[in-house]
């Protein structure tokens, strides 16, 4: 009996010690409710010990347990919810209906063992009863035992919120889970199994509490040492999804599988001019003045909303179950008016100054022809000449930038398997075959496929070594073409495209890199800008450096590359 009160007290001492770590960190969630279980573990334990090295006898030790077995449930069942994010179920009153049974059994056990502990209380014990008594000690521990059986629903009810919270959770760790799990259910369950044997084994409860509570102590010690219990708190998964679709910027709704509104967010509420109340049971398609249908296929929808009509790009995502069965639909609506008029207008300007300047720079190169046809004097002819010269260099930016927009437009780019040798080789006999004085080099795996619009891989690859090519001041331009196709790498193929030519600005390397363009900070053109886009739209990046002595080394990188059954060491060579 020495060792059981060595092992009742010393386990009084670790939960007294993390009692006071804890309560050091009260500030984390749920700490000073842990702070609380611990406490009444430590105390409950330091309780039997006394009874056993008092000589209280039996009825001292069964008390003891049972005050502990009844009031530990109610704090631990309430840390479970704030632990796990339920903050709405942690308050006084959820604690006080949570607490109203135990506490009833905490009375029926004073009154059950009270004539046993303190005589001057008149009823009798169980032994000594008889008559109506009789049947009140008996009534007395039926409420024990429910009260018992219902603490135990509390117990396994917070272990078992905390062990599926931490399995669902893949950012939690499984064994403080499983700790907590320990600690939730075997101190109690040494408890019940205690009072079970009691009656055959008087020197049984003391026993089964030591090797119970030892090994929640032992669990809490391991969560509090090694694991940081209050660190990767779960209510982050579990608050963060509610606090997102709260705070979001957009319109949420939620509706059964008839579209009938179930739940809506605050910034629906006050887009809408009506609170949840007046929204839900109201048909989403009356509501919106939108069928559901039409949502899940219109891009744009208008809605009148608290600021007059506004145009919301909807998103419909069916809500099913893990049968596949559907229960109904999440819809967001973003709020796209300021995005969708800037793009009409966008369009609009571009269009009408496309046809404008089109118009105006045939007149200007007609008259201008003309002008040189008539003039005499050799400096009007090489006016005229600039003229024509400068209208055809803006008639062929504005040809351009009509290509590139249709070419990066996303309805017209189709993605295929593009074989990269012979599109490397097409273009460099493009821009520079016609050319004897252009040194150029191609070295590119032979297999190599990219799974991309070849009409913007062809765009990217093409401005570049024009680039290259019309911007080099040498008397011998040099382009080179390579490409690596590394498959362990995020990013498995890089084309690189090298010059001798004079560089790119600082400047400009800058503005296509950040994407973003200032009065202050420009480029000088849109062969770079296309490239990014491109790029851009096929998933790849882009980077920018010198070479040594001149030029510059502008390396794009892709992901979805991968080498084809036909593919070697061979290499495409110019």
């Amino acid at each position: 009996m020495r060792l059981v009160t060595i092992v009742l007290v010393a386990t009084a001492i670790l939960f007294s010690a993390v009692t006071v770590t804890v309560w050091r960190h009260r500030e984390a969630p749920a700490a000073t409710l842990f702070a609380v279980i611990t406490a009444v573990a430590g105390s409950g334990v330091l309780g039997v010990a006394v009874s056993v090295v008092l000589n209280l006898g039996r009825p001292a030790v069964l008390v003891t347990a049972l005050l502990v077995s009844l009031v530990l449930p109610v704090p631990w069942l309430l840390f479970s919810f704030r632990y796990t994010g339920r903050t709405e179920l942690v308050s006084f009153n959820t604690a006080a209906v949570v607490a109203t049974v135990p506490w009833i059994g905490v009375l029926a056990t004073a009154l059950v063992f009270g004539s046993q502990l303190l005589p001057w209380l008149a009823l009798p014990s169980r032994e000594t009863a008889s008559g109506l008594a009789t049947l009140v000690v008996a009534l007395l521990s039926l409420v024990q035992w429910f009260s018992l059986l219902y603490a135990g629903g509390l117990m396994l009810i917070g272990s078992g919120l905390l062990l599926w919270t931490f399995q669902r959770y893949e950012y939690l760790d499984s064994t403080t889970g499983m700790l907590l799990g320990i600690f939730g259910t075997v101190p109690w369950l040494s408890l019940l199994f205690g009072f079970q044997v009691a009656s055959i084994e008087p020197l049984a409860l003391p026993r089964t509490v030591a090797v119970g509570f030892l090994i929640g102590a032992v669990s809490v010690v391991s969560i509090f040492s090694r694991y940081h219990l209050f660190r990767n708190v779960p209510a982050a998964g579990t608050v963060g999804p509610t606090t997102i679709i709260e705070e979001l910027d957009d319109l949420v709704i939620l509706t059964d599988e008839g579209g009938t509104v179930i739940e809506v967010n605050e910034t629906a509420e006050r887009n809408l001019n009506a609170s949840e109340a007046e929204v839900v049971g109201a048909d989403v398609s009356e509501l919106l003045d939108v069928t559901l249908g039409d949502q899940r296929e219109t891009r744009t929808i208008e809605v009148e909303t608290g600021s007059g009509r506004t145009l919301l790009d909807p998103s419909v995502s069916e809500l099913t179950d893990q049968h596949g069965r559907c229960l109904g639909y999440a819809i967001v609506l973003r709020d796209v008016t300021t995005r969708t008029t800037r793009q009409q207008r966008l369009e609009v300007l571009n269009r009408v100054m496309r046809h404008n300047l089109s118009n105006d720079l045939t007149t200007i190169v007609g008259q201008a022809d003309w002008l040189r046809a008539k003039a005499s004097d050799p400096e009007f002819v090489t006016t005229a000449e600039t003229i024509v010269e400068v209208a055809d260099d803006l008639a062929g930016l504005s040809a351009d930038a009509a290509e590139i927009a249709e070419l990066i437009d996303t309805s017209k780019t189709k993605t295929r398997a593009v074989p990269l040798g012979p599109l490397v080789e097409d273009v460099l006999q493009t821009v520079a075959g016609d050319d004897p004085n252009v040194a150029c080099d191609c070295e590119v795996p032979s297999g190599i496929e990219v799974e991309s619009s070849q009409d913007l891989l062809e765009l990217a690859l093409t401005n570049l070594v024009e680039n290259a090519v019309v911007h080099n001041d040498t008397d011998e331009p040099y382009v080179a073409v390579t490409a690596r196709y590394e498959p362990d790498r995020p990013y498995p193929l890089r084309i690189s495209v090298a010059d001798n030519g004079p560089g790119i600005p600082d400047m400009e390397r800058q503005v296509i890199v950040r994407g973003t363009e200032s009065p202050l900070h420009h480029g000088t053109g849109l062969g770079l800008w296309a490239v990014r886009w491109a790029v851009t739209k096929l998933g790849g990046t882009i980077q920018f450096d010198s070479r040594e002595p001149r030029g510059t080394n502008v390396s794009l990188r892709f992901p979805k590359t991968r080498l084809s059954d036909s593919g070697g060491d061979g290499e495409h060579d110019r």
